[in-house]
C-alpha cells in the first residue's frame, strides 16, 4: 500500500512524495486539487466542487501517463456556458426573488458560483419554447415595421439581464431555429419532417434575403437596446436538419449566399459589431456542409469562425489543417433524454475535453434550465443543468451540472489550451481523456477523470519533469499547478472561494 498526496509534480529522486517538492528550476511542484463526485444520482449540491485536503491511498501501479508541454499553445478560450430557453426562463420567473438570486449566483458568479461566461440564445423559438414564434409575425413585412421582441421581454431578456448583473462579463452567441414562417416555402416555422421536406427552407428570393438580414439586424440592435450585446451570430441551427419543431434546411449554396451577399454587407453598412459564425454545422460524411462552404473565398472572408455541434472529429481536423487559423465554436452538447442520470453526467467530461482538444474555444451545454416537466414545447424530454418546480419552487441541480460547473470554474476566458496527451499503460495514445490550460496567473490547470471506485495513479511528465498524479475515486478533477516560483497558497485563483 502506497500513501500518495493528492497530485504532485516531483523529480524521480523524490518518490517519497512530500507535501511540496522542488523541481530542477527551483519552483514548487505541488498542486492544489479540486474535484466533483461523478457518481451522484438525483439532486447534486449547488456548490459541488471540493478540494482534496487529506492524503489519498492508491493500491495499484500507474495506469498510464500524461505528458504536458506548456510551450505548445493552441486556442484561446472564450469560456463555458449553456443555452437559455423560453421554457427555462419562464420557470425562473415563477421563483421568489431570493431564490432567483441564489440560482443566478450559483450559475454565473465567477469567484463563487459556476461562473458561466459564454452562453447561447435562441433567435425566436427553439424547440424549448412553449410554441413556435418569431419577431416578425406579419406576412410580407419586408421592412420589419411590426418587428417585436415582446415575447422575449417576458421571458428570456429579464433573466439574461439579471445574469449579467451577477457576471457583467458574460458573453453571448445566438442562432435561429427557423426564419419567420412567411419567409419559408412551407409558410410555417415548424412541422417539418417527411411531409414538407422539400419546402422547409428559406425562399430563394432577393426580397426575402434582404428582409431576413434586416430581421437579424433588428434582433441584435433590439437586444443591445435592452443592455444585452450579442457577440456572435450563427445564421441557422442544424441547417442539415428537417425537424417537426422549428427548423430550416439551408444547404451550402444558400448559406454562402445569405452570409456573403446579405448578412455581411448589411452588418458592415449598419455598423453591427456582432461577428458572423456560420453554423451550427453537424459536420459528417453525409453532410460535410462546413467543408463545402469553406471552399468559397467570400464565405471565408465573411466568417469569423465556424459554429459546430455533434461533429465528426476527423472532418474538423481536416478543416483546421486546410485552413490554418480557422476558429471553432462549440454550439450544443448532447441533449440526452431527460433522465438526468449520473452515468450520463460521467460522459460530459469526455465530451468537453474532446471538444477542447479538437480545437473548440468553448463548451456550450444545451438546456441550462427547464421546468418540472423536463420537456420541449413539442413533447420530448431532454436533460438540463437545473430543474425548477414552478409549484413548489424547488430548485434541483442535476448531475450534469457538476462537471460543467467544474470545467467552467477552471477554464476561463483568455486561458490558452496547451498540449496534453494521455497514454494508457500499454503505451497507446489517446487524445481526449485529459486537457490542460495555461492562464494569466502563470498557472497550469490539468483536467482529468477517474471513473473507478478507487484512486488511480498516473505518471505525469510536465515540461520534461517526471512526477506522479493521483485521481480520487469516482471524480472529475482539476489540478492547479502554480506558476514557476509561485505560491501554491496564493489566493488569486478562481478556486479560492471554494
Amino acid at each position: 500500500m502506497k500513501l500518495i498526496l493528492p497530485i504532485s509534480l516531483v523529480s524521480l529522486a523524490s518518490l517519497v512524495l512530500p507535501s511540496t517538492v522542488q523541481a530542477q528550476d527551483g519552483s514548487t511542484g505541488h498542486a492544489r486539487v479540486y474535484y466533483i463526485a461523478n457518481n451522484l444520482e438525483g439532486a447534486v449540491p449547488e456548490k459541488p466542487i471540493r478540494e482534496v485536503t487529506e492524503p489519498l491511498v492508491a493500491t495499484e501501479p500507474s495506469v498510464g501517463r500524461i505528458d504536458i508541454n506548456t510551450a505548445e499553445r493552441h486556442q484561446t478560450m472564450t469560456g463555458v456556458g449553456a443555452a437559455f430557453s423560453e421554457i427555462g426562463t419562464l420557470a425562473v420567473a415563477t421563483l421568489p426573488a431570493d431564490r432567483q438570486q441564489a440560482l443566478l449566483h450559483a450559475l454565473f458568479k465567477p469567484m463563487d458560483g459556476a461562473g458561466f461566461s459564454f452562453c447561447r440564445l435562441p433567435v425566436g423559438s427553439s424547440d424549448f419554447a412553449t410554441s413556435a414564434y418569431s419577431y416578425a409575425e406579419t406576412p410580407d413585412d419586408y421592412e420589419m415595421k411590426n418587428f417585436s421582441l415582446a415575447r422575449d421581454e417576458k421571458s428570456i431578456i429579464p433573466v439574461v439581464l439579471a445574469a449579467r448583473v451577477v457576471n457583467p462579463d458574460l458573453q453571448l452567441f445566438a442562432s435561429p431555429w427557423s426564419p419567420p414562417g412567411w419567409m419559408k416555402e412551407s409558410g410555417k416555422m415548424d412541422g417539418g419532417g417527411g411531409k414538407i421536406k422539400e419546402s422547409n427552407r428559406l425562399r430563394d428570393e432577393d426580397l426575402i434575403y434582404k428582409a431576413y438580414a434586416l430581421y437579424f439586424e433588428k434582433y441584435l440592435t433590439g437586444y443591445l437596446k435592452h443592455g444585452i450585446p450579442i457577440a456572435r451570430l450563427c445564421p441557422q441551427n442544424e441547417m442539415d436538419c428537417n425537424p417537426g419543431y422549428p427548423g430550416c434546411v439551408m444547404e451550402p449554396a444558400q448559406t454562402i449566399k445569405l452570409v456573403t451577399e446579405y448578412l455581411a454587407p448589411r452588418f458592415k453598412a449598419s455598423n453591427v459589431a456582432t461577428e458572423i459564425w456560420p453554423g451550427t454545422f453537424r459536420e459528417s460524411p453525409k453532410a460535410p456542409w462546413a467543408t463545402e462552404c469553406m471552399k468559397n473565398e467570400a464565405f471565408r472572408a465573411a466568417a469569423t469562425g465556424l459554429g459546430i455541434q455533434y461533429y465528426n472529429g476527423h472532418l474538423i481536423e481536416a478543416l483546421a489543417k486546410d485552413y490554418p487559423g480557422l476558429r471553432f465554436m462549440h454550439t450544443e452538447a448532447d441533449c440526452q433524454n431527460g433522465k438526468n442520470t449520473a452515468q450520463q453526467a460521467r460522459r460530459r467530461m469526455g465530451e468537453m475535453l474532446g471538444n477542447f482538444n479538437s480545437g473548440c474555444e468553448n463548451y456550450a451545454y444545451w438546456n441550462m434550465l427547464l421546468d418540472e416537466k423536463q420537456k420541449s414545447g413539442w413533447g420530448w424530454a431532454q436533460n438540463s443543468l437545473v430543474t425548477i418546480d414552478r409549484v413548489t419552487h424547488e430548485i434541483r441541480y442535476n448531475p450534469d451540472y457538476q462537471p460543467v460547473c467544474l470545467v467552467s470554474r477552471f477554464v476561463r476566458p483568455g486561458d490558452v489550451r496547451v498540449t496534453a496527451a494521455f497514454h494508457n499503460a500499454n503505451g497507446i495514445k489517446f487524445s481526449t481523456p485529459v486537457a490542460a490550460f495555461g492562464n494569466a496567473r502563470g498557472e497550469t490547470v490539468i483536467l482529468a477523470q477517474n471513473q473507478s471506485d478507487a484512486p488511480v495513479v498516473l505518471d505525469l511528465i510536465m515540461n520534461g519533469t517526471p512526477g506522479k498524479l493521483l485521481l480520487p475515486a469516482n471524480a472529475d478533477c482539476a489540478a492547479v499547478f502554480p506558476a514557476p516560483g509561485g505560491d501554491k497558497n496564493s489566493k488569486t485563483s478562481p478556486a479560492d472561494a471554494l
